[in-house]
């Protein structure tokens, strides 16, 4: 059985306490004869008292109702409802009249509030929802205050781009109030006195004008524009006269807006836009067609997207640095320093770790400008910089860089200053070399000779001052690949001579009767490739294409050393390639593709423990080294045995697997017979090439196995390198010792044992684990009570785990033959077990092996400083890649979330389920769910949503 208690509502309603139980004439529901109407006294329609709620639910016996003998609108609250909340059907007329308004039910503790008063204004306002949305946000949406029958909306939830923001002290004092109708129509915009709504007042004025609030503040309260903030003009007027005031427009919540400027951002950050494309009047039309009222209040200008983004770009910040603190590993880091096109120096930072669900993660911290010299010692300093701002100076691993001298500088000044006491081992330790820039070296070494750098300089100032005769001499001296280079040039310089070779092209392959391969129909549209003097794989690039176009280019000179008629317009004669050219070409392809395909395996992210990881350098260090080694046999002179020779060549075929063979004598059956013997010649190169050629290869391959050399030795002076291998279930201590057999790899053997066992102890010291069985037994001797005997066991038991050697019996247990293998996933599952040696090697397997993140955020940078924003400050260049970064690697969003009561942006939907109480809880993502106080949440509602306050309230310290 349920009772009902009518609460009166409307701005009149005034409290009259009924005795006895009879009921008064004309009232059907009322129980009190002896009631009286309230005092007929005049009240003001805008200054009314407000009685308290809890003061009409007096403990008479139920199923009593109190009455009113006043006309007017009452509220009908059911109650006693057996072990559930007090819910609100809807509303009555006293008059006998029944009006069901509102199905919707809410809580009584919703209705009143922590406090035995009704809400107030403020109350009211500080509770007003955050609510989580994707999509449009409607008016309906937006939180209201009731005052009387009357529903407002603050002023500050409805957009409104022509209004520049309320300047008046009264503002201090007070609410700014838009009613609403109840068709969601904006009307009046009111000021409410806060002092009146303390003392349970409602003083509402019309925000017109200021006059009447200034009066009131000065009469009620004593208040004068003296003892509030001052304002500049505080006597003008702050809205717009009622007759231009739009008030039977549907109004846009300024939410909306604030994800359109949001979204906008996003828009232009990621597709590399100038800051006035949101601007295009097309644009702006489309925009127009889908929310005309929404694209009236979005601010469009070029300013107002740069502020946004710096407004947004901080927010973001701050929950990238929620989600570093939040990482299991140790924050690894890659840096480079680069000169964008408008002449800033920049240095780009990126971080590395696992997050909390184990995925390898990479974020960009800063693109940061460099003052001054490019020292070591001035990168240190803004690299300590930035990573203060994220707060994680004291969480950071391994830096990830080059090999030039003055980033050991800036690594050990870095360390120093973030720990003073750090040894020069320790900093050796932590100094991991790029993988890619180790293969570049090599590879330069193989192509240009022990000096590279000259030949590339040399190259660079012919092209600087456009003497083309003596840079095509200079690339000339270089061999076959050299004249590659010359005939590329040629053919790129003109359209008209690419249009001729691609004619000829078509004609040949109408002309000739024999098939075709569909890659062969397909080379004929492909255009050759130009290669520069910095890149070696633009070299092998070239060399790859060119051969796949080998007839083409032939079919192209030959035309036209017999059609041109002036010399200029022919290929030189000195840069013809010959029989034993192009069969040069075709080894150095194949003795370049090991380091193309490895250098394209380690520039990824290591996103499941492979293809990025750092256990692939010296496993592919000691794979490059190999072929490199077998290739020297192949290629010696014949002074060995022919026996020797062919084991050697079978080996080498074995490892290395070259494919061009086997793809060749499966294509003779396609050609006519008498092509077959010079085709199929092209593929026992290393008989074929003459002894120039052959020794110009021998020396190639010295030059590229001595700096492989040289660099393979620098991976000992740091332990990294070895223990990526030994913690790599896959793998363990049995690669290693598999492959170093001779006798001074046993001594590096020993010596790689030794530096990973040192650098785990000293970086993982046992007081961790001794610390947690202590607890965990210490847990179980409670629970258990075990006898005296038992304890004696367990303090044995305690001796043995400290005792323990994690990294001992992990080498003991061997390799996990298991292809594929996660090595991520494994220590995470086996964490239990080796509760130590688990978190170093997620830490190694946060690791990079190549410095490739910046390289790519140069490359990305320069997209976006086109010939047309050089003007941009290097600071907004930081944001914009920044942002891209975040948005690409899904670290953040943009434009799908409101917030009601404070900063409308930065919140990323982070949603926590509490399983007690079956709470959905909307906060910002970077706000962990443990500090949520859910204790104090006892109303049984499906959805919480957290205002601004609450939840800076619940960060962690």
């Amino acid at each position: 059985m349920s009772s009902s208690i009518a609460i009166p509502v409307g701005p009149s309603a005034t409290p009259t306490c009924h005795k006895g139980t009879g009921s008064p004439a004309n009232s059907p529901y009322s129980t009190s004869p002896s009631c009286s109407p309230p005092s007929a006294g005049k009240d003001k329609a805008l200054h009314a008292r407000r009685p308290s709620l809890l003061s009409w639910l007096k403990p008479d016996p139920p199923p009593t109702r109190r009455s009113f003998l006043s006309k007017q609108e009452c509220a009908v609250i059911n109650i006693g409802e057996p072990n559930g909340p007090p819910r609100l059907p809807g509303f009555c007329l006293e008059s006998g009249i029944k009006s069901s308004i509102s199905t919707q039910q809410q809580s009584l503790e919703t209705l009143l509030g922590i406090s035995s008063q009704r809400k107030s204004l403020k109350q009211q306002l500080n509770a007003a929802s955050i609510k989580v949305e994707s999509g449009r946000t409607t008016l309906a949406d937006l939180p209201t205050v009731q005052i009387g029958c009357k529903r407002y909306i603050p002023e500050e939830y409805i957009a409104n781009k022509n209004r520049k923001g309320r300047r008046s002290w009264i503002q201090a004092y007070g609410f700014f109030l838009t009613e609403v109708s109840p068709d969601l129509r904006t009307l009046q915009t009111y000021w409410a006195c806060s002092k009146c709504d303390e003392r349970g007042k409602s003083s509402l004025f019309v925000a017109t004008n200021t006059t009447s609030p200034i009066e009131h503040l000065r009469r009620s309260h004593m208040i004068t524009e003296a003892d509030g903030n001052a304002y500049e003009d505080s006597s003008r007027a702050d809205s717009q006269p009622p007759s231009k005031r739009r008030c039977l427009e549907l109004p846009t919540a300024r939410s909306n807006v604030n994800k359109a400027k949001e979204l906008t951002v996003g828009w232009i950050v990621t597709a590399n836009l100038p800051f006035t494309a949101p601007s295009n009047p097309y644009l702006r039309r489309m925009l127009d067609l889908h929310d005309a009222s929404l694209a009236k209040e979005v601010p469009w200008s070029r300013q107002s997207v740069r502020d946004t983004m710096r407004k947004l770009f901080e927010v973001k910040k701050g929950a990238i640095s929620c989600q570093l603190e939040k990482a299991v590993t140790k924050i690894s880091f890659s840096f480079d320093m680069w000169t964008s096109p408008n002449r800033y120096a920049f240095l780009g930072l990126h971080a590395h770790y696992l997050d909390a669900s184990y995925q390898v993660q990479s974020r960009l911290l800063a693109l940061r400008r460099v003052w001054g010299a490019h020292s070591g010692d001035n990168q240190a300093t803004t690299i300590y910089d930035i990573f203060g701002e994220y707060r994680i100076r004291d969480r950071i691993g391994a830096g990830v860089c080059d090999n030039v001298s003055s980033n050991d500088t800036c690594l050990a000044s870095l360390y120093r200053q973030l720990s003073p006491a750090m040894a020069e081992e320790d900093i050796r330790n932590n100094r991991t070399r790029c993988f890619g820039h180790i293969v570049n070296l090599a590879a330069r070494a193989f192509l240009w000779g022990e000096d590279p750098d000259s030949f590339e300089r040399e190259a660079f100032t012919e092209a600087a001052f456009q003497v083309e005769e003596r840079e095509l001499r200079l690339w000339r001296k270089r061999g076959a690949v050299g004249k590659l280079h010359n005939i590329v040039r040629f053919v790129r310089a003109s359209p008209q001579r690419r249009e001729l070779m691609k004619s000829l092209a078509c004609s040949q392959r109408d002309e000739d009767d024999y098939h075709l391969f569909e890659e062969d129909r397909a080379a004929i549209d492909l255009e050759l490739m130009q290669n520069n003097e910095t890149r070696w794989n633009s070299t092998f690039m070239m060399i790859q294409r060119a051969i796949r176009k080998r007839e083409q280019i032939d079919h192209f000179i030959t035309y036209l050393d017999t059609k041109a008629a002036e010399p200029r317009q022919r290929v030189p004669v000195q840069d013809h390639l010959s029989q034993q050219d192009w069969l040069l070409l075709a080894e150095i392809q194949s003795l370049l593709k090991p380091l193309y395909e490895i250098t394209m395996r380690c520039q990824g992210w290591a996103k499941e423990g492979r293809y990025g990881a750092l256990w692939e350098v010296m496993i592919g260090m000691e794979y490059l080294l190999n072929f490199f080694e077998e290739q020297k046999l192949i290629f010696s002179p014949p002074d060995g045995t022919a026996d020797e020779l062919q084991i050697a060549r079978a080996s080498a075929t074995t490892r290395c697997s070259p494919p061009r063979a086997d793809q060749g004598r499966g294509r003779e059956k396609h050609l006519p017979q008498h092509t077959r013997d010079e085709y199929t010649g092209a593929f026992s190169q290393a008989e074929s090439l003459d002894d120039d050629h052959r020794r110009c290869i021998q020396i190639s391959i010295n030059n590229c196995w001595s700096k492989l050399d040289e660099y393979y030795s620098l991976l000992g002076q740091s332990p990294l390198y070895p223990a990526a291998v030994i913690l790599h279930p896959r793998w363990n201590v049995s690669w290693l010792e598999a492959n170093w057999t001779s006798h001074e790899q046993l001594v590096w053997l020993r010596d790689a044992k030794n530096s990973v066992r040192e650098f785990f102890e000293q970086q993982y010291p046992r007081k961790e684990q001794s610390e947690a069985a202590r607890t965990m037994i210490g847990k179980a001797m409670r629970q258990d009570e075990p006898s005296q005997f038992d304890q004696w066991m367990q303090s044995y038991d305690r001796y043995m785990m400290e005792e323990e050697d994690e990294l001992g019996v992990y080498m003991r247990q061997g390799p996990v033959r298991r292809e594929n293998l996660n090595p991520i996933l494994w220590w995470k599952e086996h964490q239990e077990e080796y509760p130590r040696l688990s978190k170093f090697a997620l830490d190694i397997l946060a690791i990079p092996a190549m410095s490739v993140d910046p390289e790519r955020t140069f490359s990305v940078t320069k997209l976006t400083i086109s010939s047309q924003r050089h003007s941009l400050s290097p600071e907004i260049i930081e944001e914009i890649q920044c942002l891209r970064n975040w948005l690409g690697h899904q670290a953040i969003t943009v434009g799908e979330v409101v917030s009601f009561g404070g900063d409308l942006m930065g919140w990323d939907g982070g949603e926590a389920i509490s399983i007690q109480f079956k709470l959905k809880i909307f906060l910002p993502s970077c706000i962990d769910c443990d500090y949520v106080p859910l204790e104090n949440r006892r109303d049984p509602v499906d959805e919480i949503f957290l205002t601004d306050e609450e939840s800076k309230n619940m960060l962690p310290q």
